[in-house]
């Protein structure tokens, strides 16, 4: 039996694998049901609810339930199901429930159907009372079937509805099951209301087993838990079973030795054939966790017979009551009775009678500890046993929705998973071993089904550091040959061998001989046996492979393989690996260490005989390490390994400071103290070196250490050398060996410290001159007199009594005893408390040193003094003794209340603080018919008030009990032992009367008022208004309206408790028909002890339309603001309160949709300052709210809508231009048609270049995608996205965060370990969670450094992407809860201005990266080219960057080419001349078409050419700029001609100066150009070389770009003031809106907005296709997307503001971004005119299609706005379809688990320095320490893990000097 219980010993693994081992399959879940019991039979689930009892097929369990049928008929309202039992011998469902009475009902097992009560069973020709279980929900009930399953077996916790309860007996019983529930038999043992809660039951055997929780007999101090056995063979012989009732108290004690008492579940399971019972215990607090704990059954049913024995040695047959003890046999019987109960055990099924009977016993059986919970973790609860692979596994469900999994292995049971379900307890667990190993779990409200474990997210390329064989799961193991972790079933190999390795057992493993060689062997031969055996054959080729990758086949001899390998000088070799080549696939199999040596580099006598490996012999005379074969004196080797080393001398080495004292250090296996050539010396870390005398085995070194602290510890070393050789040799030490340097005025601070030391560590005494000092035999000198250094109270009661401390020094040691004692004059002898010195280290002390007491001073004083005697010495006085006074009361108030009591009354008047303030007694004293009635008040205390002088004074405070009060009372006050008795009287007037309460109703929020109307009521003193059962979270203070009314009050109306919502929400709960669609509840108006009930209906909010765009117009010629909402016919225009800015807009009319007010005549001022308008706010009750802000205008100016702007560009044109002409020339009928003949003509000639732009663009494109087809996208490597992802480019350079060499050698040294710690405490949950909630609250820490924090937190994530999910998902909850109920919940995401915000930005785009490259990547790069293709077809101008084709007005190119003065400027046709050239670059031959227009200047032009010879180059690869080449122009025999932006034939008019262009060189179609780089030395030989401009030399070379605009002063032109001109490309900067002005029909140019927009619709289409496809959404958004949903759904958000938060935090943080800056994601250098035009498509296309609010359009409405409007109304639809398939989307938690997987692997290829992140982290939050620690104390979760401790022992380690 002992080596039984020896084999199931269990304990926990400290590995937990994270929820992703479990992938959730499916869930089920009812509307309005809550689950409680579950079981399975035959393939079938069968589920208990409140509704409804189910039953599941489990293969399609992913459909709805096979059967359901209601559970309960009557009395259903919070119905719980108790008892759900199978009894297959009759397909019958046993189902008990808390409805219908609580009868027990029978079930058709594959119907569910109804097939009889319990208490429909007619008994001889009557109908007795059925089964029943309590109709409290609380009290469960246990049952289970006896062998034969005829009988039922039921145990029931007590409590209403049960048929028996008021007899009080045992609530046991038993009832035949044939027959439907039929009353067998019951315990009749009364039970004195004594209340036994079962909480489990099984059967094994004949055996009926129950488990209790119950208070303890005889004196009920604390609660238990107890086995209860019954013997189901008394059935058959009709015996009553209740006579072999037997029972004892079991617990569970962790390895702590704390104990657990509560048992919350037990089962049977059989480990290797034995049954064992496992169950789970907690504390009564239950906030110590739990525990798991096991016994054989065996060891259960021995208890039982010790039990029953003990039973019958202290009690009597005829009294066995349950309460009886100590009630002895006559000895006579003893033996029969013994000897009858051990038959019992041995042959059960012949019971003997009468000798049996039921026993009650409070013996005591321990069990085995198995594993625990924590806290966090919660109760373990549920527990369910099952096998899988073949292995022993238990799952345990606790009380926060965890399921925890372990396994049986070798005896021994090793927690390896644990994964959440959801915040509810855990109520029920199936794990099936069938093929898919399906687990069901089932809580409250939801059954869920989880598939077994894939064993794919097990990281690792090699067995021996895979986190599967560290994971112990038993489907899992490693794949030899597939070099991964996988199932048994999904590793493929030949079947002539083993090739997979269970987790369960270990990693093949390799023995190698010899294990090392020295590096002078040359060939060594070695041998290798890999355990278990390979597999042999031709198709197997085994190797080893060294570390330096050299690889030699291996000779196989049986089990035995041989390598040959040659060893060389400096062969850097530490592991050897060995492998097999199978179907030319090379697998590693296993390794094993191997060392190359030279015995010459040992320098001690360890290393050379000990290191495993080598094979050396120690000289320990000479000191060297030699070859084996080397012969010395007193040699050392690895077979006789007794190396000279120094003793354990076990920290007793003690030397005092700044005294010349002798060490003795202790020698073993000496053969060198006794040479006389053998010198020694002594070493003390940072001390220094002394020689030593060898004498014996010993050595004697003099030292001399001074310190100026109480003590350090110090390693030691001794080294030994030849006389005179100075080559010193380290002696070994194999324990570690210090020295303890003490101080002794530094430990003790005065005599009675001196005197208390340990003197077996330290020879100190007290000198009087010289304080604790040094002395090797002398005992200490007398201390001196006690000085009292500090006394409180500071003052105290005169007469009365006051506990007083007294500190100071020289207080004695505790075992002295404190003679007489006064204080103030008063004889303070009880001493009732002794304050002990505690010293850092308890054994430094053998003492108690004391260093104040408390006593009790009594009575009157006699004299001021304050001393006391301590060993005949009177103390001496270093501080003030306390002030005695006298206490005063003055006055009460109030000084009158109703006679029925409750008032709260306060005592006032003088030195009521003083002493302890020790309120005994307050009386309130009647005198009736010339008696005293005495009342105590309640509640009294004192509590300090400002007495308005600056010094604080006290009060006392209590209340008069409810009662019947009559006349006048006077008080009693018992104060610091005193009897004050104040001479005013109470007054108790009539009770004021309570009669109505209007109105009756309210909303959720509260506040509205309620008006309360009745007489007398001023005669009260603190009237409120509360909902009954909720005194403490919803009571509300009224006041008087009129100060001369007692009629009337007004209160506010509670705000309802979260319950009282929530079933408001759920519909549950005293609904009534006269409320519809609210919730009615009972509200109490008290005032004092007067109460009365009414019933108030609480409806839902009302809520209120916002202003569109946050602005809403209103003409200030109307009287009235109208406001509109939902919700508002309950409301009385008192309720409200509308305010416009500083000014009041009285309420008029409330309606039930809409409410007006008298607004102010003119614009009142904003209520927000710096705001321009003013803000409308609307107050309900407690709901406020900001609709907006208000414009006033004088008359509104007609809205006109530009509809249709979509449309064809040319009929916009034409129309428009019509509608102006006909306008402006209406009466020239004539000079009418002359322009409607040239507007055709303008419409044909606009349409013919539009085509061709349009055919130009997309031919450009086709180039840029035949391009990308060749040589793919030029996409940044994961390291500079994340580099672009985390950090501005400003903070990235500064900062050493990426690169290893950015961070100094200095800094990594002092910080490494620091910031080491700070990574291990950032890996935990609730520190990072905390530390981030800390930092959002600091108004110092700003936007930027916010930014900052999250990229460095991100950077030092990288690779733990799983982990920061885990975190967001709880900073999100904060955030959002923090934010409910404020104007900002909808706009939570928006701006991106908290730390949460950001990390969650980065957290994204950090994991979209592969889907960006995969899907969304190509349209983005694609829209990208295309806009810069699209606007580079037409004139850009060089300096203003304004353009021909663009999305936005402002940039729009309105005139160009001609001069101000020219009348005929080109300003409608924009004719500019495509020309292609024929470019070559530097010296190759390769001729580049490129195509460039003849406005361009000479910089785009090199551009453009740039751009199409290297086409989706990387920008960064690009290893030529624009500004280092020049463009020659190659025309004729061998004429070159440079071109530049300006020289001296530049066209100049007046101080403008015109850039140079291709049209000014006369520059034709077809030319020959050539991009040359002017450093080449090739240049200057060229004789042939003409350059028309150089004539000036100082001609500006560099080049200009359209980002940097010219300035205009470097310039050939007005050399001696180059600042006079002004450059000019199209457009003169300072004209432009004068020549815009000019412009005949300027509206004329919005047509080519609309041809910009249709050339790139296409591209904008295929990147909406491909974000808006909802199966491929990437999985982090869709698991974003989800939590997103079920946080709206906790905080009753609206659809629309969770619409909102998932379009804020994905679609513009995210996907808009990376429209605006491209430059993110690829490798592109963009211009500023493209950034212009995707900000137009990422604001109004993108973000506007995310948004839901519609925008209102006017007449000066920008164009950009009004292009699009169609187009994102049709997007609009779609982005609400997307959001709908994706919430309808099962989402699985293993492929998001995966996805981290790919992205954790891809972040660790990365550079980035985690130390110097860690750094610039620490950095940032050192500032705010103490705000971080104090949440990290005030948190108890936080506290109890001392995370605040860890993080200031990190401050410390990195501020110290």
């Amino acid at each position: 039996m002992d080596a039984l219980r020896l084999s199931i010993l269990l304990f926990v693994a400290v590995l937990t694998v994270t929820c992703g081992a479990q992938k959730l399959v499916s869930k089920y879940k009812e509307k309005g049901e809550q689950f409680s019991k579950m079981v399975f039979y035959n393939n079938s689930l069968y589920i208990g609810g409140n509704q409804y009892v189910y039953k599941f097929n489990k293969t399609t369990f992913l459909l709805n339930p096979e059967e359901k049928e209601s559970i309960c008929y009557e009395s259903c309202v919070s119905n719980v199901n108790k008892i759900l039992l199978v009894n297959s011998m009759a397909d019958e469902l046993i189902e008990c429930s808390s409805g219908d009475r609580g009868i027990c009902k029978t079930r058709d097992l594959k119907t569910l159907k109804l097939k009889r009560n319990s208490s429909n069973i007619a008994t001889g020709g009557k109908v007795e009372n059925g089964l029943t279980v309590s109709t409290d929900i609380e009290w469960p009930a246990q049952a289970h079937l006896t062998e034969t399953s005829s009988y039922l077996v039921i145990a029931i916790t007590n409590g209403s509805g049960v048929s028996n309860a008021n007899k009080m007996y045992f609530p046991i019983s038993v009832w035949t099951v044939n027959s439907g529930l039929t009353y067998k038999i019951e315990f009749k043992e009364k039970l004195d209301s004594y209340r036994i809660t079962y909480v489990s039951t099984f059967r094994f055997s004949h055996y009926s087993y129950f488990f209790t929780n119950q208070m303890q007999l005889p004196n009920r101090t604390k609660m238990v838990s107890k086995v209860v056995r019954l013997n189901q063979n008394f059935l058959k012989v009709e015996v009553d079973i209740f006579k072999s009732y037997t029972d004892f108290v079991i617990y569970c004690q962790d390895n702590t030795g704390k104990q657990y008492t509560i048992l919350k579940n037990a089962i049977l399971l059989h480990i290797n054939g034995t049954p064992t019972v496992a169950a789970t215990f907690t504390t009564e607090s239950s906030d110590d966790g739990s525990v798991l704990c096991t016994k054989p059954l065996d060891d259960i049913n021995k208890q039982a017979v010790e039990s029953w024995i003990n039973f019958i040695l202290n009690c009597s047959i005829t009294n066995g009551s349950y309460f009886k003890e100590n009630c002895g046999l006559p000895n006579a019987n003893l033996t029969g009775i013994t000897d009858g109960i051990r038959t019992e055990l041995q042959n059960s099924t012949n019971p003997i009678d009468p000798n049996f009977f039921h026993s009650v016993d409070w013996s005591v059986l321990q069990m085995e500890y198995v594993a625990s919970s924590t806290s966090q973790e919660g109760i373990m609860v549920t527990i369910h046993a099952s096998v899988l692979n073949g292995q022993h596994v238990l799952l345990v469900g606790t009380s926060t929705g965890s399921v925890l999994q372990f396994v049986n292995t070798d005896g021994t049971y090793m927690r390896y998973n644990r994964f959440e379900v959801q915040d509810s307890p855990i109520l029920g667990l199936y794990q099936h071993n069938d093929i898919a190993n399906s687990l069901f779990v089932l809580t409250k409200n939801e059954l869920n089904k989880y598939a077994g474990t894939r064993c794919v997210e097990y990281a690792g390329n090699h067995c021996v550091n895979s986190i599967v064989m560290k994971g112990k799961n038993p489907l899992c193991g490693w794949c030899i040959y597939e070099q991964r972790a996988s199932l048994q079933s999904d590793c493929s190999c030949n079947k002539t061998g083993e090739c997979w390795r269970s987790s369960l057992t270990s990693c093949i493993s390799l023995d190698i001989e010899p294990k090392g060689a020295t590096s002078s062997s040359g060939k060594v031969v070695i041998k290798l046996r890999p355990s278990p055996s390979q597999p042999d054959g031709q198709m197997y080729q085994y190797f080893c492979r060294w570390s330096n990758g050299t690889i030699t086949n291996a000779t196989r001899n049986g089990a035995m393989f041989t390598c040959n390998m040659t060893v060389q000088n400096n062969f850097p070799l530490t592991r050897m690996e060995f492998g097999v080549k199978v179907n030319n696939e090379t697998i590693l199999l296993t390794d094993a260490p191997f060392l190359i040596y030279e015995c010459v580099n040992f320098t001690k006598c360890g290393e050379c005989t000990s290191t495993e490996g080598a094979q050396c012999t120690w000289c320990p005379l000479e000191g060297q390490c030699l070859p084996p074969n080397a012969s010395c004196q007193h040699a050392v080797s690895l077979s006789n390994a007794k190396c000279p080393q120094l003793s354990n001398h076990d920290d007793q080495l003690y030397l005092p400071s700044g005294t010349n004292r002798s060490l003795k250090i202790n020698v073993i296996n000496d053969v060198l103290t006794n040479s006389s050539n053998i010198e020694f010396r002594l070493s003390v870390v940072d001390f220094g070196r002394t020689p030593c005398i060898a004498a014996s085995s010993q050595l004697m070194c003099n030292m001399t250490i001074s310190i100026n602290v109480s003590k350090i510890h110090k390693n030691i070393g001794v080294q030994y050398s030849k006389v005179s050789s100075n080559q010193w040799v380290d002696l070994d030490d194999y324990n570690n060996n210090k020295v303890t340097i003490y101080n002794c005025a530094k430990l003790a601070g005065g005599c009675n410290y001196c005197k208390a030391l340990n003197t077996s560590r330290y020879k100190c005494a007290w000198d009087l001159k010289n304080g604790c000092t040094f002395y090797e035999n002398r005992s200490s000198a007398s201390c001196g007199a006690p000085t009292i250094t500090q006394i409180s109270p500071k003052d105290g009661p005169y007469s009365g009594k006051m506990i007083v401390t007294l500190m100071g020094r020289e207080f004695g040691l505790f075992r002295e005893t404190i003679g007489t004692v006064i204080v103030s004059g008063k004889s303070c002898d009880s001493h009732i408390n002794n304050y002990i010195y505690a010293p850092d280290d308890p054994l430094d002390f053998i003492d108690a040193v004391r260093t104040g007491f408390q006593c009790v001073a009594n009575g009157k004083p006699n004299g001021t003094n304050t001393s006391f005697i301590l060993s005949g010495q009177l103390s001496t006085l270093e501080t003030l003794s306390p002030i005695l006074k006298n206490s005063t009361i003055t006055h009460v108030s109030p000084d009158f209340g109703p006679r029925a009591g409750g008032t709260k009354i306060t005592f006032y008047g003088k030195n009521l603080c003083i002493g302890n303030r020790l309120l005994e007694t307050l009386k309130l004293l009647e005198t009736l018919k010339l008696k005293n009635k005495e009342t105590d008040l309640e509640g009294i205390h004192i509590t300090s008030i400002n007495n308005g002088t600056g010094k604080d004074d006290c009060v006392i405070i209590g209340e008069i009990p409810t009662g019947n009060f009559t006349g006048n009372g006077t008080f009693a006050v018992s104060l610091n032992d005193i009897v004050i008795s104040p001479e005013f009287t109470f007054s108790f007037l009539e009770n004021p009367e309570i009669e109505s309460i209007e109105p009756l109703h309210g909303f959720l929020s509260g506040g509205t008022i309620l008006t309360v109307k009745g007489n007398k009521l001023r005669n009260a003193q603190l009237p409120r208004v509360f909902i009954q059962n909720y005194e403490a979270e919803s009571s509300e203070s009224c006041s008087f309206p009129d100060e001369n009314s007692s009629q009337i009050l007004h209160c506010k109306v509670p705000i309802a408790p979260a319950k009282i919502k929530s079933d408001l929400e759920s519909g549950r709960k005293k609904r009534s028909p006269t409320c519809q669609g609210c919730q009615e509840v009972t509200i109490v108006v008290k005032l004092d002890g007067i109460e009365k009930t009414f019933t108030l209906n609480y409806y839902h909010d009302p809520s209120l339309s916002k202003f569109t765009n946050g602005m809403q117009l209103f003409n200030a010629d109307d009287q009235f603001l109208t406001v509109h909402g939902d919700n508002l016919k309950l409301l009385d225009k008192s309720d409200v309160t509308i305010t416009i800015g500083i000014e009041q807009c009285r309420v008029l009319v409330v309606e039930p949709r809409t409410m007006k007010c008298v607004a102010p005549r003119t614009q009142p001022k904003p209520g927000i300052q710096g705001a321009e308008y003013p803000e409308v706010n609307i107050t309900i009750g407690n709901i406020n709210q900001t609709l907006g802000q208000l414009q006033y205008q004088k008359d509104l100016n007609t809205v006109v809508i530009i509809a249709g702007a979509v449309g064809g560009a040319v009929f916009f044109v034409a129309v428009l231009a019509f509608i102006l002409i006909c306008y402006k020339l209406r009466k020239t009928k004539s000079k009418a048609k002359e322009l409607e003949g040239d507007l055709n003509k303008l419409e044909m000639e606009i349409k013919s270049v539009a085509r061709q732009e349009f055919l130009d663009m997309h031919t450009t494109m086709s180039t840029v995608n035949r391009k990308l087809i060749e040589q793919g996208f030029p996409y940044h490597n994961y390291q500079q996205y994340s580099c672009n992802v985390l950090f501005a480019s400003d903070y990235l350079l500064s900062e050493p965060v990426v690169s290893s060499h950015k961070m100094t050698d200095n800094m990594r040294s002092k910080f490494k370990e620091g910031m080491k710690k700070l990574e291990a405490l950032l890996e935990n949950k609730l520190f990072l969670t905390s530390l981030i909630g800390t930092m959002e609250k600091q108004k110092s820490f700003f936007l930027r450094d916010k930014s900052n924090m999250a990229g460095n937190l991100c950077a030092i994530m990288m690779g733990r992407m799983d982990y920061l999910h885990e975190v967001l998902e709880v900073i999100l909850a904060n955030l959002v809860q923090e934010t409910s109920g404020r104007r900002g919940m909808k706009t939570l995401f928006r701006r991106c201005e908290s730390i949460t915000e950001k990390i969650l930005s980065n957290w994204l785009l950090l994991c979209m990266y592969p889907h960006l490259k995969n899907h969304t990547g190509s349209p983005l790069y694609l829209l990208y080219m295309a806009t810069r293709k699209t606007i580079e077809s037409g004139p850009i101008d060089a300096l203003t960057n304004d353009s021909k084709f663009t999305l936005t007005e402002d940039k729009l190119l309105k005139k160009y080419e001609g001069s101000c003065d020219t009348p005929d400027s080109r300003d409608v046709k924009f004719e500019a001349k495509t020309l292609t050239l024929n470019v070559v670059v530097g010296k190759s031959e390769e001729i580049f078409p490129c195509k460039a227009l003849d406005c361009d200047t000479i910089t785009q032009v090199k551009v453009k050419c740039l751009d199409q010879i290297y086409v989706n180059y990387p920008a960064s690869q690009m290893g030529i700029d624009p500004k280092d080449l020049i463009l020659e122009w190659h025309a004729g025999f061998g004429g070159h001609l440079v071109l530049k932006d300006r020289d001296n034939t530049s066209t100049q008019e007046g101080q403008w100066v015109r850039l140079n262009t291709l049209a000014h060189y006369s520059v034709s179609d077809q030319s020959n150009m050539a991009l040359v780089d002017p450093t080449d030395e090739d240049l200057a030989q060229m004789e042939d070389y003409v350059n028309l401009a150089q004539i000036n030399t100082s001609v500006d070379n560099h080049s200009m770009e359209s980002d940097s605009p010219l300035t205009g002063t470097e310039d050939g032109h007005d050399v001696e003031n180059p600042a006079l001109t002004k450059p000019w490309h199209l457009v003169k900067k300072d004209e432009e809106n004068t020549k815009q002005e000019k412009s005949a029909i300027a509206e004329l140019y919005l047509n080519r907005l609309l041809t910009t927009k249709q050339s790139l619709l296409q591209y904008i289409k295929d990147l909406m296709d491909e974000v808006l496809d909802s199966n491929k959404c990437p999985l982090p958004a869709q698991f974003l997307f989800q939590s997103l949903d079920n946080l709206g759904e906790t905080m009753k958000a609206d659809p629309d503001t969770i619409h909102a938060w998932k379009s804020h935090s994905f679609a513009i943080r995210v996907l808009a971004c990376l429209i605006q800056s491209p430059g993110i994601l690829f490798d592109v250098s963009i211009p500023s005119y493209v950034s212009e035009n995707l900000d137009i498509i990422s604001s109004q296309v993108f973000i506007a299609s995310f948004g839901l609010d519609e925008h209102k359009f006017t007449k000066d409405s920008p164009s950009q706005k009004l292009i699009f409007v169609n187009e994102v109304r049709g997007y609009r639809e779609r982005v609400q379809e997307f959001y709908t398939n994706i919430r309808g989307t099962e989402l699985n938690s293993m492929d998001l688990i995966q996805y981290f997987s790919n992205v954790n692997k891809l972040q660790q290829e990365t550079t980035f320095n985690k130390t110097a992140a860690l750094y610039r982290f620490y950095e940032q939050i050192k500032p705010y320490n103490s705000e971080i620690m104090d949440d990290l104390s005030l948190n108890k979760k936080t506290s109890s893990l001392q995370l605040d401790r860890k993080l200031a022992e990190i401050m410390e380690m990195m501020e110290e000097e």
